[in-house]
């Protein structure tokens, strides 16, 4: 994102002028495959799921919970909801103006999960 914003800053005004840019990944990319790069790069073992009727259920639990007054419950029904919506936002404007990213998912999970190694957390 901060190349993104420098080649914003830096680009001529009129390809910039009376456009939106959202910044981040040109393409949306699955969730569940962006845990196990994470995954794989730990090296920890594998992540494992949950059917979608169950996490339901789970999460009409929380929102009992909550409704009780246990407010730092783990999944709600809001909480729930926030993870399967999809938010995918048309970054056309940014790779015309930005062109190509310079890093790659993995790249930015091999880079993340050394940096946290590094730091012993």
């Amino acid at each position: 994102m901060v190349d993104q914003i420098e080649r914003l800053l830096v680009a001529d005004a009129a390809q910039c002028s009376g456009s939106v840019f959202y910044l981040g990944d040109y393409t949306a990319y699955i969730v569940r495959d962006w845990a196990n790069l994470i995954q794989k790069e730990l090296g920890i073992k594998r992540i494992r799921t949950m059917p979608l009727t169950i996490l339901r259920a789970i999460a009409t639990v929380g929102d009992a919970l909550n409704y009780i007054g246990w407010s730092r419950v783990p999944l709600t029904s809001f909480r729930l909801s926030n993870m399967l919506t999809n938010n995918i936002l048309d970054s056309e404007n940014t790779a015309r103006v930005c062109g190509p990213l310079n890093h790659s998912v993995a790249d930015g999970v091999r880079d993340t999960v050394a940096w946290i190694k590094m730091r012993g957390i």
